[in-house]
């Protein structure tokens, strides 16, 4: 053991340059010893963020493998260039060892916050940095180990260093461990009993109809016609953005003649896929039919995922194969076409790789990302991308000069990143053709070239020490101490209690509070009531302005009708009721009718039981005290199947469990009061316990932690007295 405790000191004072007076002890024991080392640290930080109760990843091993394997080949080359090929098993044990404390840093932040790591900026920071430290760190180790020549010192670094560049740039950090996320619940649609060959025959009848709305143009005048693709088969923001451009491009510009291409299974039966195929046939029919293809203007419209390499991803659902659009596949297509003038908006991460392909003296290009970026807003909780937003709403609002349209696209874009507290973008570009002079390209901002490799491991330092505090900092409560203060003052006790759905919390809740004697609040009543009001006067639940409307009359109490109403229960208010709950506006509302609860409980109640998804975590994070009421997906679906099974004879308890998991993960990967357990909340797994036992368990629990504190300990010491806890 003292061999490898050693390694371990001998690498910390390498990786970070201080003196090492011991040596590295090399050997295969040593080197089954550090991998061992660097699974285990892994599970250990995906645990200690995740807790248990996921699966081992199927390509958990890839990583790390490279990283070992390329270890392997940079020591055998180093030790061989070095004249020493009986040290390189030390050479590859010191460099692991090594290694080893950039690679916690490393892993802790992908592990804990992956999209802050990427979108921040620090794991390209990262990438830049690690080549330059491997190069100095092999450059010491083959020095120490080994003493050659400047020129094998300097060869032995550069091979370090090109393979750890390899391995952060190509191989993507796999974790170890993690919790499975269920597919977004989806509406059922004629997509789920299509088959392939019936769904791409249908293609020629769609495209004729979307070209019947075309108006021939006229010779003299110059006309746009514009095509809108929305390529992303699996979340429908990309849909809104089509649909949203449509109409801007309409009431702004004035363009009529338009024709929509998405991928959607809502849309399969009334739109043309957005594939190569229809794009290539819709170009050819308009060019032939409708448009003069060198006087008009062909305004192309594309939304969708992207790759640095694979360009625009182009799906439906798993069980249908489309082709992605490449830069150069999509020249093919234009060109083909033979319409000379072009205006094309792409709102995709990666986009700019489409620019050097494209540009010419008649196209005018815009991207919502740089060729070596993403691009943000590709998620179902926005309602449009934030360039789609930042362009054709912001933009257009202010000038029909597309260039101009642009430059105020990329300022909004850049502010609503400063708004989140991040790095703003390094966004969009913009190729336009000036005279003869060759094409042009908008500056981007790229990295301040003052900032040091100092100033780099000092913000990354802070970072680090900020998320650990936040995942490992075991912070003392004395509850029973508070509690008692608490009761002294006559303040209401507050009970949280949240679960996932048909987990029995609402059932422990309401037993809890009868006997407490406290007041009981079903916090989803108040939404799904938001939702039938917002049903009732004729709006639609997905726009915040209608839902505010509704929100502006809500007053404590809502009358117990209210909250009790069977029609809360429908299918039409449940599938309204997740798009309410997901706006800001409406969670402030919520969230205020819920204090105004424990302040004023009914009854004049000594205390409230809340029950909710995020009572404990979002809306009172210092309740008095927490529950998490879970059990297994599948015996909640059991639960529920047996209570909806009369009232719907064609229910299958298969049908339930996916339903439950569906929810699940909408509510677990909300950006915004997502479903989770604090971490101070009670687990009760009612998985094996019945409503009475669970309650039990409950209340047990209650009184231990409001019981009245014990007279603290007082120690005298010259004279002075020191209060030692209760």
């Amino acid at each position: 053991m003292k061999w490898y405790l050693q390694n371990l000191r001998c690498g910390l004072r390498t990786a970070f340059f201080f003196p090492a007076p011991q040596r590295f002890i090399g050997s295969w024991h040593a080197l089954m010893a550090i991998a061992a080392t660097f699974v285990l640290s892994q599970l250990a930080m995906e645990f200690a963020i995740d807790g248990t109760g996921g699966e081992i990843a199927y390509s958990c091993g890839k990583y790390l493998a490279c990283l070992f394997s390329l270890t392997l080949i940079a020591s055998y080359i180093s030790g061989y260039a070095a004249r020493q090929s009986d040290r390189i098993l030390d050479i590859a044990v010191a460099f692991l060892n090594s290694y080893y404390f950039i690679f916690l840093a490393y892993a802790f932040l992908i592990i804990s916050d992956p999209d802050s790591f990427y979108e921040s900026g620090s794991a390209a920071s990262y990438q830049e940095l690690i080549p330059i430290w491997a190069f100095l760190v092999m450059f010491r180790i083959v020095s120490d180990i080994c003493s050659p020549e400047l020129k094998k010192l300097v060869v032995s670094g550069v091979i370090a260093a090109a393979a750890l560049y390899l391995l952060n740039s190509h191989v993507y950090f796999s974790r170890i461990y993690y919790v499975e996320e269920p597919e977004p619940q989806r509406a059922a649609s004629p997509l789920d009993k299509m088959t392939s060959e019936e769904l791409f025959n249908m293609q020629a009848g769609l495209r004729a109809q979307g070209l019947k709305g075309l108006k021939k143009s006229k010779p003299g005048q110059t006309d746009i016609y514009a095509l809108t693709l929305g390529a992303y088969g699996y979340q429908d923001v990309f849909m809104r953005d089509v649909k949203y451009v449509g109409e801007r491009l309409k009431s702004r510009l004035g363009v009529t003649n338009i024709i929509p291409m998405l991928n959607n299974r809502a849309t399969v039966q009334t739109t043309a896929l957005a594939d190569a195929t229809n794009l290539k046939a819709y170009l050819k029919q308009i060019a032939a039919h409708y448009m003069q293809p060198k006087e008009d203007i062909l305004l192309l419209f594309m939304t969708s995922h992207g790759g640095a390499k694979t360009g625009l991803s182009v799906n439906l659902e798993y069980r249908y194969s489309l082709m992605d659009i490449t830069p150069q596949m999509l020249k093919k297509i234009l060109d083909d076409s033979g319409i000379q003038n072009r205006i094309i908006v792409i709102s995709a991460c990666y986009s700019g790789t489409f620019i050097p392909v494209l540009k010419d003296a008649h196209t005018i290009i815009m991207t919502a990302a740089a060729k070596d970026r993403v691009s943000f807003g590709c998620s179902d909780q926005e309602n449009l991308t934030y360039f789609t937003q930042a362009y054709f709403m912001n933009g257009l609002s202010e000038t029909t000069d597309l260039a101009k349209d642009f430059d105020i696209a990329k300022e909004a874009v850049q502010a609503r990143k400063i708004r989140r507290h991040q790095n703003p973008l390094q966004p969009a570009n913009l190729h336009r053709q000036q005279d003869k002079r060759g094409s042009a390209q908008l500056q981007r901002r790229g990295p301040r070239p003052e900032i040091t490799t100092t100033l780099f491991l000092l913000r990354n330092a802070l970072f680090l020490f900020g998320k650990m505090r936040r995942c490992f900092l075991w912070r003392r409560r004395a509850f029973s101490y508070r509690m008692a203060r608490m009761s002294e003052q006559n303040k209401k006790v507050i009970i949280a209690v949240d679960g996932p759905a048909a987990s029995g919390k609402g059932t422990f809740a309401k037993a809890l509070a009868s006997r407490l004697g406290y007041a009981y609040l079903d916090t989803g009543s108040i939404y799904r009531a938001i939702a039938h009001e917002v049903l009732e006067r004729g709006g639609d639940p997905s726009k915040v302005e209608d839902v505010q409307q509704v929100l502006d009359t809500i007053e404590y109490p809502l009358p117990e009708a209210i909250l009790k109403n069977p029609d809360l229960r429908t299918p039409l208010v449940e599938d309204a009721t997740p798009k309410i709950g997901a706006m800001p506006e409406a969670q402030a509302a919520v969230r205020a009718y819920q204090e105004a609860f424990v302040k004023n409980p009914p009854g004049n109640a000594g205390g409230a039981v809340l029950d909710g998804r995020d009572v404990g975590t979002s809306v009172f994070p210092n309740a008095d005290v927490k529950f998490y009421v879970t059990a297994t997906a599948e015996e909640r679906a059991r639960r529920r199947f047996l209570q909806q099974k009369d009232a719907n004879p064609g229910l299958t308890q298969e049908m339930v469990l996916k339903d439950i998991n569906l929810r699940d993960a909408r509510d677990m990967n909300r950006k915004s009061s997502s479903l989770r357990a604090a971490d101070d909340a009670h687990i009760l797994d009612t998985t094996h316990d019945t409503a009475a036992e669970a309650l039990e368990k409950g209340v047990a629990i209650v009184k231990a932690r409001l019981a009245p504190p014990t007279e603290p300990r007082i120690k005298k010491t010259g004279g002075k007295k020191f209060r030692f806890g209760p």
